[in-house]
């Protein structure tokens, strides 16, 4: 099937998304539009007093580390939400900026790590650099034995707390389920860095890479005091596609599927992603990002998938937009299609380089690493890009490329599922 085929059907699955009729297979994946879209609510799996109650900080002066770190980047444990009726605690990074003058406050920055990763100290010593207080946690109870990525890269700490082993399996208690302490970590690191009287409370930014990326889809639906989020990778659908999650009972994608509060999400967000991601397809991605109100695309073409390649340029431009008042990304409006050619109003905030159009023409629906995607220059007259869909295209999306080193992209047209 072609995209002048396909092209109905996506617009189609776009006005079912809009309405609430349910899109997605009843056998493996929740009534995300029924449940999420129309209502406008997401699951609740945590006591909010708790969630949002301020939590103790330690220093982790018993923590030998093997590496250097910078001088103004410490570690410490902060309390976490109860595990089985009894309390928790777990290990972050923060860090400020050097040199803040005094009366100054600046904007802040939560950093979630992927599957294999925990609190990476690199992390916050960058985003320090750029201004930013940072910090930096371990949502599965452990600590780091490295700067950054790797193998052993990290430790478990003593203490009871779920781990993400199992993530997938229908927890008897969802308050103990690793999914509501990993969120639970992120929101307690949050009201932490907002109470630092150095810190612009309402300036404070959200992160996170793969399973980071997932966790910040959700996160940002619970706690709508953060000014924008960028997940990377991570998105929501999880369970309708042969990627992240394979096995997981309805029961548990009906509570941890982030496709079940995107919906929820008020505060701007940018999905980054590539076309041929395995664990996070193109198209679960591409459906996901339409859910929330004021959401916004990066899709990169030869982008990899780790902690390293997946902090990409678009993450501190979004960020600094909200959180240091920067000049915004592009914003790009609806794609139309008519006689073979596609057109895209943009509006500009930093000075244009260049427009593409992604396409590929391959049949097959799993977006799986063996799809060939093609990317060729597309054309730019005042606020408008144009390009030909090139005939056998079967699957497409624009790109706009501004001079900050940014990609920012359409959703497209073929995401829908069969």
């Amino acid at each position: 099937m072609t995209w002048k085929t396909m092209a109905a059907v996506a617009m189609a699955a776009i006005s079912m998304a809009a309405t609430g009729a349910e899109t997605v297979p009843e056998e493996r994946c929740p009534n995300v539009h029924l449940t999420a879209a129309a209502a406008g609510k997401h699951p609740q799996l945590w006591d909010k007093k708790e969630l949002f109650a301020m939590p103790k900080m330690t220093p982790a002066t018993d923590l030998k580390f093997d590496f250097d770190y910078a001088d103004n980047v410490q570690p410490i444990y902060l309390e976490g939400i109860t595990y089985e009726g009894k309390p928790t605690r777990f290990f972050a990074w923060l860090g400020l900026p050097k040199d803040i003058p005094e009366g100054k406050k600046v904007p802040g920055v939560v950093l979630v790590h992927g599957g294999g990763g925990t609190a990476f100290v690199q992390w916050v010593e960058e985003w320090t650099a750029r201004g930013y207080a940072a910090i930096a946690m371990d949502t599965t109870g452990g600590r780091p034995l490295k700067r950054f990525e790797g193998e052993g890269v990290y430790e478990m700490l003593p203490g009871d707390r779920p781990g993400r082993q199992n993530y997938e399996k229908d927890p008897a208690n969802p308050h103990d389920s690793w999914l509501a302490h990993a969120v639970g970590t992120i929101v307690r690191c949050h009201t932490y860095l907002r109470s630092l009287p150095q810190v612009d409370a309402k300036h404070i930014g959200l992160t996170g890479i793969s399973w980071g990326g997932y966790l910040t889809c959700i996160t940002a639906a619970v706690d709508d005091r953060f000014a924008a989020a960028v997940p990377v990778y991570g998105c929501g659908f999880i369970g309708e596609f042969k990627g992240t999650v394979t096995d997981a009972p309805r029961s548990w994608l009906e509570l941890c599927d982030p496709c079940m509060y995107l919906a929820s999400v008020k505060i701007p967000i940018l999905f980054a992603n590539r076309p041929v991601d395995p664990p996070y397809q193109w198209e679960q991605w591409v459906r996901s990002s339409l859910l929330p109100k004021q959401a916004q695309r990066s899709c990169r073409l030869g982008l990899g998938h780790s902690h390293g390649q997946g902090r990409v340029p678009e993450i501190p431009l979004f960020l600094d937009a909200y959180c240091k008042g920067d000049a915004k990304v592009p914003l790009l409006g609806e794609q139309k299609v008519k006689d073979g050619v596609v057109t895209v109003k943009f509006k500009a905030y930093a000075p244009i380089e260049r427009a593409t159009i992604a396409w590929t023409e391959d049949t097959e629906r799993l977006s799986s690493p063996e799809r060939r995607w093609k990317e060729a220059p597309a054309g730019i007259l005042g606020d408008t890009i144009t390009a030909t869909v090139p005939e056998k295209a079967t699957r497409f999306f624009v790109n706009l490329y501004d001079i900050r080193g940014g990609v920012f992209s359409t959703a497209g047209y073929g995401y829908e599922s069969k």
